[in-house]
């Protein structure tokens, strides 16, 4: 394995070296000279590697404004790492062909964009989601104090709060965008009064629902802070849709471990007064 130094980085074969990459870091390595046969087993792994690493793409390219104001260079390993678990929720009888709505995609909730500050570590209260399948979806903030509910950097004057939806169609490898206003906040004293926002949600049928929200800050001449522990984005919710209602995902109950002395056994008696 070699690390990728030239200005211009490559991916795939070229020769006899491959180029990828990996944790944010690009890489090299000579091409493989074996031949293996695969087994059925890794076909089953490598197809349903393929439908999360098409989710990701998906989930990157309807929050591409996100990725790029926010995300770090290792989120696009987390998140790939994020839908191979919720494929691999799904039921162990599909293996080999599981998608992403076959498991757990509330497991995308609460995952961070930027791992060096975290939404919470910047906001000090909680927004929260409120979806009434299949007709509208509610972001609701509660009252607070500017002054006091964010942790803005010293050379912060204004701080702002972004909202998207996105409806994804997986397996399918298309989506949709909802915008929603952003709200500015001048950082001084002053109170904010609760705010809710209605959202329609018309064709989300059949479809994953992801919530979004980020927040970073503008200095003085009204340019954001690039500093890294000074923005954060978060997944807020995801759910999946059907037959007009939210998708409860349950998982199988773990085998009953039975105790041998709960084991049912003939036992024979004792006779007494013989």
């Amino acid at each position: 394995m070699a690390f990728q130094r030239s200005i211009f980085k490559l991916f795939g074969k070229l020769g006899d070296k491959v180029f990828y990459r990996r944790k944010g870091k690009y890489l090299a390595r000579g091409e493989s000279k074996k031949k293996y046969k695969r087994s059925e087993g890794s076909k089953q792994s490598s197809k349903e590697f393929g439908s999360a690493s098409t989710a990701g793409r998906l989930l990157r390219k309807g929050f591409a404004k996100y990725v790029k104001r926010f995300a770090d260079n290792e989120f696009i390993d987390r998140l790939t790492s994020k839908f191979i678990r919720i494929v691999n929720s799904g039921p162990i009888a599909l293996k080999g062909s599981r998608h992403v709505t076959d498991g757990d995609v509330a497991l995308l909730k609460g995952m961070e964009m930027n791992s060096y500050t975290s939404l919470d570590n910047l906001l000090k209260f909680k927004p929260k989601t409120r979806i009434e399948a299949p007709d509208k979806i509610y972001i609701e903030l509660p009252e607070f104090m500017i002054q006091n509910a964010f942790n803005a950097p010293l050379k912060g004057m204004v701080v702002v709060l972004e909202f998207m939806c996105c409806v994804f169609d997986f397996p399918g490898k298309w989506g949709e965008k909802i915008w929603l206003e952003d709200i500015v906040l001048p950082l001084k004293d002053g109170r904010c009064p609760n705010a809710t926002l209605e959202l329609p949600m018309d064709g989300a049928e059949g479809k994953v629902l992801v919530i979004c929200m980020g927040i970073y800050f503008r200095d003085s001449d009204n340019r954001q802070i690039l500093n890294r522990k000074s923005k954060a984005a978060k997944l807020l919710d995801a759910v999946y849709l059907r037959e007009g209602k939210i998708v409860q995902f349950q998982y199988p109950e773990p085998p009953k471990v039975i105790d041998e002395d709960d084991e049912p056994v003939k036992r024979i008696p004792w006779k007494f007064g013989t």
